[in-house]
């Protein structure tokens, strides 16, 4: 802010600087490009001469903030435009930034939900390809690949992604090395440590030894045991979850993240989209993935199936680990896409997962 009101940025002139972040706990670069001068209204809705400049991160590259300033180079508002929605953040006085206004109502649940017609329920077949596209959106390097999902022909505005379930005894599978202590150890998130979540863990498995079949296990319970499905909180932690027995699909994540690294089975968290049936359409979601003898494996305890199908697009995971980004870090790729993509089935195989 310093060298900006010392250098103020021409129209078509560009800066860059690296910062730090705790939450990613990383640094990453910030972009400033001056874009000229602009009418803008200010908070009072008065018209007001305005220089733009657009910001963006490298952390999250697809989303651009808008910065208007006044002759002083300080900040009249900002515009970012996320989950298809533009939110303005105006700089005021305490006063009026007190003030009591009259609310609106906004569902961003419902309006970020990407509308699919789908032949088959996908929770219960094998494999889809999807092509899911977006404008102004690079897909390169955006969708995760590993055996579970494939992004095949990723390029500006497109992607092609195959997702198909993978099971312990699913063949082709390319094996990957044993994860590490972080996705075994109990974290602020991920209490394993925890003696409720230990007791129910062992209520969960009971005299069963297979890993696998423990996995499945724990994924039923805690979708048996989480009666009150509700979005209460955001982000509940293991420990939290292990009490109130409540919760949305993040908690459920967590809770069998936790109650899997109580039987020694690594697991990691997983952010991205999932399609709703009573909805015919993809929404935000979280579930979990154990790794069993060679492979991740996902599980979602909000559905209770012993595995998922291909109705699951994987866009980040973490280990929640004390030293990975914060939880909500994990959604950022999720919130860049959300109302700016569409989605369409380009072919399903049939048979079950």
């Amino acid at each position: 802010d310093r060298y900006l009101l010392e250098h103020p940025l021409e129209s078509g002139k560009s800066m860059k600087c690296k910062a730090f972040s705790p939450e990613y706990n990383k640094y990453f670069t910030i972009s400033r490009k001056g874009k000229g001068e602009a009418q803008i209204k200010n908070h009072a809705g008065v018209k007001v001469p305005a220089r733009r400049i657009d910001v963006t991160q490298s952390l999250t590259p697809g989303v651009v903030m808008a910065v208007y300033l006044d002759d002083k180079s300080e900040t009249i508002k900002s515009r970012t435009t996320m989950l298809g929605t533009d939110m303005e953040v105006f700089n005021v006085s305490r006063e009026e930034a007190l003030r009591e206004v009259e609310s609106g109502e906004i569902d961003l649940g419902l309006e970020t939900l990407v509308k699919v017609p789908m032949p088959d329920d996908p929770h219960l077949v094998g494999q889809i390809r999807y092509r899911m596209t977006g404008e102004e959106i690079d897909f390169r390097d955006r969708i995760p690949t590993g055996d579970t999902q494939e992004a095949k022909e990723a390029r500006e505005g497109s992607v092609e992604i195959l997702v198909r379930a993978v099971r312990p005894t699913t063949a082709g599978v390319t094996p990957e090395s044993e994860p590490g202590e972080e996705f075994l150890t109990s974290s602020r998130y991920l209490q394993s440590d925890d003696p409720d979540v230990r007791r129910h863990a062992e209520a969960a498995v009971g005299s069963e030894r297979d890993p696998w079949k423990q996995a499945v296990k724990m994924e039923q319970y805690v979708q048996e045991k989480l009666t009150s499905k509700n979005f209460s909180t955001a982000m509940a932690s293991a420990a939290e979850v292990a009490k109130s027995l409540e919760g949305d699909c993040t908690e459920h994540a967590c809770l069998l993240a936790a109650m899997a690294r109580v039987k020694k089975i690594p697991s990691r968290v997983v952010v991205g989209l999932v399609y709703a049936r009573s909805l015919e359409a993809f929404g935000g979601h979280m579930w979990t993935e154990v790794f069993i003898k060679d492979r991740w494996i996902p599980l979602d305890a909000t559905l209770g199936l012993g595995g998922i199908g291909a109705g699951h697009i994987k866009l980040s995971d973490s280990s929640f680990s004390d030293d990975a980004p914060t939880p909500g870090a994990s959604f950022l790729s999720l919130l860049d896409l959300l109302g700016r993509i569409q989605l369409e089935v380009l072919d399903v195989e049939a048979g079950n997962p």
